[in-house]
């Protein structure tokens, strides 16, 4: 589990590196020596396995040699594991499986260096990251929606929301093109478009503050994720001409 780092070449941790994990996990270490509290350290993740992926997970994000992260994919895989080992801006990190022509789809959208690919990045981390967060992961696919929808709909609006641009496209739905030909008795495919991006909207039910007591207060990490991909579905459609301004 170590590797050019203070991570790499080690047999076992050292004192700075146990002391890293202390710190950065907010683990109450007991005292002793190096060896007494690698080998406590080592119960405990035999014992938790959400503990030893977090130690995984920390030890990743300080690798040098690619080799190892690929190693421990590939006992990963063959132990039938969710996680997998990512790269992420030079760095390592595990994260949920996700089939793979969907990751690849993804990433295609996400590869970009524009606030769009920036805010579903984001999204994407804390729906299949180690700590997910369905409401910040959620907010962030609506934003990345904003970002890519922004420069279509409302280019010279600066307070541009989600909810602005579907009131945009609803009022002037003539103005607007989507790159698909249903037949002639089926509806506008701006409508199509409206109920996307409505979707998206009204199911983040944790936009605005309520006093309703019987309101749920977050959004679920299966409504973060399908709301993600929604996202990433929109931002494409947006960025790539298939959605346009006559």
């Amino acid at each position: 589990m170590t590797g050019g780092t203070p991570w790499d070449g080690y047999s076992f941790w050292s004192i700075e590196q146990i002391r890293f994990i202390e710190r950065s996990l907010r683990l109450k270490l007991p005292t002793g020596d190096e060896e007494h509290l690698g080998q406590w350290i080592l119960r405990l993740m035999q014992g938790n396995s959400d503990f030893l992926l977090d130690v995984v997970d920390l030890v990743l994000s300080n690798l040098a040699k690619r080799t190892n992260a690929v190693e421990l994919r590939r006992i990963l895989e063959e132990a039938g594991s969710i996680w997998t080992p990512v790269l992420e801006d030079h760095h390592f990190r595990l994260e949920r499986r996700v089939q793979g022509e969907v990751m690849k789809r993804a990433n295609r959208v996400m590869e970009s260096r524009d606030n769009a690919s920036k805010h579903l990045k984001e999204a994407w981390i804390r729906v299949y990251g180690r700590s997910p967060d369905p409401s910040s992961a959620y907010r962030e696919a609506v934003r990345a929606v904003e970002a890519a929808a922004k420069t279509v709909v409302s280019p010279n609006n600066k307070l541009t929301t989600l909810g602005t641009i579907i009131a945009d496209v609803k009022s002037r739905p003539t103005k607007f093109a989507v790159s698909l030909e249903p037949g002639t008795r089926d509806k506008d495919p701006v409508e199509g478009l409206v109920y996307m991006l409505r979707l998206l909207w009204k199911a983040q039910i944790d936009r605005h503050g309520t006093d309703d007591q019987n309101a749920r207060l977050h959004v679920s990490l299966e409504e973060a994720e399908t709301a993600l991909h929604l996202a990433i579905t929109l931002v494409h459609w947006f960025r790539e001409g298939l959605v346009t301004a006559r």
